[in-house]
């Protein structure tokens, strides 16, 4: 998801903010053209689970683990939006100061038109807890004064599995999702999803600051 996302990788360094390199329906568009070549049906089978605008490698990994299906060691969720700005008006945009927000990843309500659910991914944005804390209530009294409530999506959700099934308890029962049988062999590929989407973080060493 990285050619579609607003991150780039150079030589072990994340750079933020950069333009998407391509999109899905892009990609799509040069699937159709590319019959007979060889590789063809592999890209169009890992395209139906890629998604746009990814800011990060921890929205990319975080966004994956939600909504890729059970065969593949995912929680099912549905494929979410990543990114997409909201207007923001009367009360919600006097308590967040701007005219928008953009949530890192926004899930549909089952059965609700026209309602969502946000999960923001809080990294290491700012240089003290006093801070963070001070922009997670604005974001969380933003959203209550939309109608909506959030999850806040800690490092410790991506690491630890006890938190990340706590989150995906949280994010299934607020998008009303369906709890569906889990299929044989389904916690071992869990275990070889999460690791191999740990390794590819790591793989990626360290951040600047572009955003």
């Amino acid at each position: 998801m990285e050619l579609c996302g607003t991150y780039r990788i150079v030589a072990g360094t994340t750079h933020y903010g950069c333009p998407p390199l391509t999109s899905v329906a892009k990609i799509r568009t040069f699937i159709g053209r590319a019959r007979g070549v060889r590789g063809r049906r592999a890209l169009e089978k890992a395209l139906s689970h890629a998604l746009d605008n990814s800011a990060s490698p921890a929205e990319t990994r975080l966004a994956l683990m939600l909504s890729l299906p059970l065969r593949y060691g995912g929680e099912g969720l549905g494929k979410p939006v990543l990114n997409r700005t909201l207007p923001l008006t009367g009360a919600a945009r006097s308590l967040f100061g701007r005219d928008s927000i953009t949530p890192d990843i926004l899930f549909v309500v089952k059965g609700a038109r026209g309602r969502h659910f946000p999960v923001e991914y809080e990294s290491r944005k700012f240089h003290s807890s006093e801070e963070q804390a001070e922009y997670d209530e604005r974001r969380r009294n933003t959203y209550a004064a939309m109608g909506m409530s959030c999850f806040l999506a800690r490092p410790k959700h991506l690491s630890k599995l006890r938190e990340f099934d706590s989150m995906v308890a949280t994010v299934r029962k607020n998008i009303a999702a369906e709890q569906r049988p889990k299929p044989a062999g389904y916690l071992s590929r869990k275990a070889l999803l999460h690791s191999v989407l740990a390794e590819d973080m790591q793989m990626q060493g360290s951040e600047t600051t572009d955003r």
